[in-house]
């Protein structure tokens, strides 16, 4: 990282396994705050983050790397303690901002954990802040308690959609803005004279018996479109989680279906390349959105897209732009019929424009605590 002028220093909490969407929310965070330096826990390399001057990668330390990968199946590596690398981040920052999507999820079993990621905020030495987060699902009853527990605690909580708002809009550090990734409404498009793509956005899914269906019917929608002779870019966001096996194999079948247009079917596999990703998205004709922030992404640059959802948190999203009835569900029956006859949503400039600025209150409260410092 190269020197920077530097206001405060904060710690940033996020999921760091290579995930498009939760490392293009650290990039906006610190494109958004410049003059804040973000120390940012890593498991890996990431050219994107590294190559912004006011982003400090820290490594987690060797044993904490073993408990990491081994912890689940050796019960005596597992720590007494959550975010150990951040417990030590916070004794040298101003503040902590915790980014994210699905953060409050619980899990069969989770509920230790969740206990102790309480006690992690409640010893915090310095203020946090919650930006970008949805809520949910739970299966236990005490569990929105204690996730109000946590945002009670902290300086500002963003959420970023309106039905997990409608759930702690009594906490009032509470407030609600669309999803940070809206911001890119800002940001140029390429030359659309280029060649024009059909990308698709894939992901492992783990319901039962759906997987084998809905990769089917994606390998259809692509040889519909490979038929007028323009390419298919399949992407993966996140290689931990298995999107870019199901790219693989989804590649597969579309050759299988398509034989002499081996050459228009490419895959693009996200590792640690933002703005590589986002080229990707900009040059395409159509998008078939699968994650999250592929669908969010394509709303924002501009790009017709056809969501798809594998959970609610996609459906809650698309409610709150007025759009929850074109939205497919993976697991609805006649789902492959549906996709085969959806057409592209694209939101009008003035729209895009309206939730990039509502976007930009994910910040908010980070930007007052700024203030207060320069003050």
């Amino acid at each position: 990282m190269a020197n920077a002028r530097t206001d405060a220093v904060a710690a940033v909490q996020f999921y760091s396994r290579a995930n498009a969407g939760d490392d293009l929310l650290v990039y906006l965070l610190a494109k958004r705050f410049p003059t804040i330096l973000f120390q940012v826990p890593a498991r890996s390399p990431n050219a994107s983050l590294s190559a912004l001057r006011n982003v400090r990668l820290v490594r987690p330390r060797f044993i904490e790397r073993v408990r990491d990968r081994h912890g689940h199946r050796l019960p005596i590596l597992r720590s007494r303690r959550n975010n150990p690398a951040l417990r030590k981040l916070a004794s040298t920052s101003d503040f902590l901002v915790h980014i994210g999507g699905s953060i409050f999820i619980e899990h069969e079993g989770s509920e230790d954990h969740w206990r102790r990621e309480l006690q992690f905020y409640r010893d915090l030495p310095i203020p946090y802040f919650i930006i970008d987060a949805n809520f949910g699902p739970s299966r236990t009853v005490g569990f929105p308690d204690l996730v109000a527990s946590i945002f009670s605690g902290a300086r500002d909580v963003s959420l970023r959609d309106q039905d997990s708002y409608e759930k702690f809009k009594h906490l009032p550090p509470v407030h609600v803005a669309p999803d940070v990734a809206f911001v890119l409404a800002n940001a140029p498009r390429k030359n659309q004279s280029e060649p024009r793509s059909l990308v698709i956005s894939t992901m492992r899914l783990s319901q039962d018996g759906r997987s084998a269906a809905y990769l089917e019917a994606l390998a259809e929608v692509a040889a519909d479109h490979l038929a007028s002779g323009n390419p298919v870019v399949l992407t993966s966001f996140c290689e931990y989680q298995g999107d870019a096996e199901a790219a693989d194999t989804l590649q597969a079948r579309i050759r299988q279906l398509t034989p002499g247009c081996e050459e228009l079917v490419t895959t693009h596999h996200y590792r640690d390349d933002v703005e590589a990703l986002m080229d990707v998205f900009s040059r395409a004709q159509l998008v078939v959105g699968t994650r999250f922030h592929a669908i969010v992404i394509a709303l924002a640059l501009g790009v017709p897209v056809v969501p798809l959802a594998y959970s609610e948190k996609t459906v809650n999203m698309m409610k709150d732009v007025g759009l929850g009835d074109r939205v497919i569900r993976i697991q609805e029956e006649g789902f492959a019929q549906r996709l085969s006859r959806a057409e592209g949503i694209i939101l009008g400039d003035a729209e895009r424009q309206r939730l990039a600025e509502q976007a930009d209150r994910q910040f908010d409260g980070v930007s007052a605590f700024l203030a207060g410092i320069k003050s």
